[in-house]
């Protein structure tokens, strides 16, 4: 079952990818930040048209800084950015499958689905508030 949801949600992210190649809507904002960040290690900079924290591009950071070494800026393209966020998905839907009900309901909103596909803040955004629920809760993440 696991590796069904592996394929769904890759398998969504590469077609949206595929039909959309070009940074979508405020995406744009999104990719030139983490970029800007990675290239010039300027953290202090922060594009005005941003309205959220820096988490999404920190977080994206740590697991593309390592991979740059390797890929070089192939890294920064907008479908490996985008697979970041289809990678917190499933972390998030692992996590609500294995709660209540009304948590697989939010990991599973139309919206948030929507915007697992692209470099949004959304994605992480929900798995930071319900594993912070859940760290309040008592218990552990995993």
């Amino acid at each position: 079952m696991w590796s069904l949801k592996v394929l769904v949600v890759l398998g969504l992210n590469l077609l949206g990818t595929l039909w959309v190649p070009e940074p979508f809507m405020d995406e744009q904002f999104h990719v030139g930040q983490v970029r800007r960040m990675y290239h010039e290690g300027v953290m202090t900079s922060y594009d005005p048209m941003l309205t959220t924290p820096p988490g999404l591009y920190l977080a994206t950071l740590a697991i593309v800084k390592p991979l740059g070494a390797i890929l070089g800026d192939k890294v920064l393209q907008i479908g490996v950015l985008r697979a970041f966020n289809a990678i917190v998905l499933l972390a998030t839907l692992h996590y609500a499958v294995r709660g209540r009900l009304r948590r697989l309901i939010v990991a599973t909103a139309p919206l948030l689905l929507f915007y697992s596909t692209v470099y949004y803040t959304d994605a992480l955004g929900t798995a930071l508030l319900l594993g912070t629920r859940r760290a309040l809760a008592g218990k552990r993440w995993a």
